[in-house]
């Protein structure tokens, strides 16, 4: 596993690195630069195939032992770390490669990798990671840079705008009021009364182009993913 460690670490450097180029951007950009969306390839590729190394790890060190030489040249290549819709599929695209053992030698791998699988809602990542991976194989991922404002308003008014301009008159809150103001992704403009303590929160969000999967979100969530997958395989290689 000290391989995986090195890579994994590389991974996050990477990953901050990414978050930097994000931070970077400035208030009027609305295309997400080429550096960016290169580290971002780099960052879901990676972790993509990390996956597969930690199984195939597995394999070479549990499994391989128990099989042939023609079958272990004729398995290794199918290794790859399983995203299923349902356990069906899963426990037959893991017997492919000689985990079939469910009871005995390999129940507790496969318990990891079936608690890893996108059919449990808080692994949505995983098939994200494994769709955008692929996608990669044939052209740099398109993104798209969003800038959203929220303001914050009396004690109980919060308004958030994703895009275009909104127009606010003569809304009251516990007393306090305001005739006429303009909500953009920048901010407000407007009347106001300060007794409202208006206060403005900005923030910048990079998605996948065509889809609402926050860049950022992805690759967090799939390092951390994956951290916990290789914690838990050291316990059984």
């Amino acid at each position: 596993m000290s391989e995986i460690k090195i890579q994994l670490e590389y991974i996050n450097r990477q990953l901050l690195n990414l978050i930097a180029l994000c931070n970077q951007h400035k208030e009027t950009e609305t295309l997400v630069s080429d550096e960016a969306r290169n580290t971002t390839q780099v960052v879901i590729t990676l972790l993509n195939r990390l996956l597969d190394q930690v199984i195939f790890n597995y394999f070479d060190n549990k499994i391989r032992s128990q099989l042939t030489l023609q079958d272990f040249e004729g398995k290794k290549h199918k290794v790859q770390f399983p995203v299923c819709k349902n356990l069906q599929e899963l426990r037959s695209l893991v017997g492919q490669f000689g985990m079939n053992d469910l009871k005995g030698r390999d129940l507790a791998a496969f318990k990891i990798i079936e608690e890893a699988q996108p059919y449990h809602p808080e692994n949505a990542w995983i098939s994200l990671l494994r769709k955008y991976s692929n996608l990669g194989h044939r052209k740099l991922l398109a993104q798209s840079r969003r800038q959203d404002a929220t303001v914050f308003l009396g004690q109980a008014l919060r308004l958030t705008l994703h895009s275009g301009t909104t127009t606010m008159r003569n809304v009251d809150d516990n007393g306090n009021s305001f005739n006429h103001f303009y909500l953009t992704n920048k901010g407000i403009e407007g009347e106001i009364d300060t007794n409202l303590k208006p206060r403005v929160e900005i923030k910048v969000s990079f998605f996948l182009e065509g889809e609402n999967v926050d860049v950022l979100a992805l690759c967090r969530n799939s390092t951390e993913g994956i951290e916990r997958i290789i914690g838990k395989f050291e316990q059984v290689t």
